[in-house]
């Protein structure tokens, strides 16, 4: 008995000076940390994926296969976000972390005007949010760049890697932080839904049901451009009112509301994109009546959720 309580002992002791040394190792390296340095914090907030050079700071969104009948109408059962009449306009819309792949077929027989405006909506909306969500994340990391430099510091290596990428992303061939900030914007899902609306009739065209395409949006003067997802759309509807020439006058917009601290007005913006039809300014004036006349601005509230919820 005396020889294994000597041994249990020993083991015992042993246990104890392992955990000692430990945790003198991590205190160390908690010392010898960088806490002071704010932007080292905040960097890592922000990890790069190697391949694509988009943040991972979010939840996985889900996705809703609509080829899958039971899928679709399980999603569209659920409601995204509230219709409650007491929500006051200030609150913030939380709706779930998943979005459809495709339309549903089910639009263009909807004849009940509420009916349509709901599933349309709840079928492109999660999609604007996921991919302004991306646009944000690589926002804050510019604004934390620009505070370094404008604190008189010089961007590390990996810094200033990073910033030319997003520099060829973003169509600039020269880097300037001011430029960047008028592009790496998101814009507002009111403003994306009420073209979607004026391009698709509420998401009942052949683009839309058939190309997934429902910005209106011409590889050529006869075909549309065909998508594999609503999201890939979306991703590429963004991505060309934040670097091509012609919606330049909508970025100056932005990038003033945003120097004057005033919220993106849906309404303002609209007002650069009259290039983006041969109509001009009477497609412009349609998509802001479109966004009046269906109260689309409450959309601007809306948020994706930190998780999505198993149907």
């Amino acid at each position: 008995m005396n020889q294994k309580y000597i041994f249990a002992k020993r083991v015992y002791c042993a246990r104890q000076a392992i955990m000692v040394s430990l945790i003198g190792m991590m205190m160390a390296l908690y010392a010898l940390a960088p806490w002071g340095t704010p932007h080292i914090a905040l960097q890592k907030r922000f990890l790069l994926s190697s391949s694509t050079h988009e943040f991972s700071s979010k939840p996985t969104i889900k996705q809703i296969n609509s080829h899958h009948k039971s899928d679709l109408e399980t999603f569209l059962k659920r409601r995204l976000f509230s219709n409650d009449t007491h929500r006051k306009e200030a609150d913030i819309i939380e709706i779930a972390r998943m979005y459809p792949t495709r339309f549903s077929p089910d639009l263009e027989h909807l004849t009940n005007i509420s009916s349509r405006k709901e599933t349309f909506v709840n079928n492109l909306l999660p999609s604007i949010l996921a991919h302004n969500e991306k646009v944000q994340a690589e926002r804050e990391y510019l604004l934390m760049l620009k505070r370094i430099k404008d604190a008189g510091k010089k961007l590390n290596h990996k810094q200033t890697q990073w910033l030319s990428r997003l520099a060829l992303k973003y169509n600039l061939r020269r880097i300037t932080i001011a430029e960047l900030l008028k592009r790496v914007d998101v814009i507002p899902p009111s403003l994306a839904l009420g073209q979607a609306v004026v391009e698709t009739g509420w998401g009942g065209s052949l683009a839309a049901q058939r190309f997934n395409s429902p910005f209106g949006m011409m590889k050529n003067p006869r075909h549309v451009f065909s998508y594999n997802s609503l999201q890939e759309s979306v991703s590429h509807y963004i991505h060309n009112l934040n670097t091509h020439d012609a919606y330049a006058p909508m970025r100056s917009i932005r990038a003033h509301l945003r120097t004057a601290g005033e919220h993106l007005c849906p309404l303002k913006l609209a007002e650069g994109l009259t290039r983006y039809s041969e109509l001009g300014k009477t497609y412009t004036s349609r998509v802001k009546n479109i966004i009046k006349s269906f109260r689309l601005q409450q959309y601007d509230k809306a948020r994706l959720s930190s998780f999505y919820q198993q149907s």
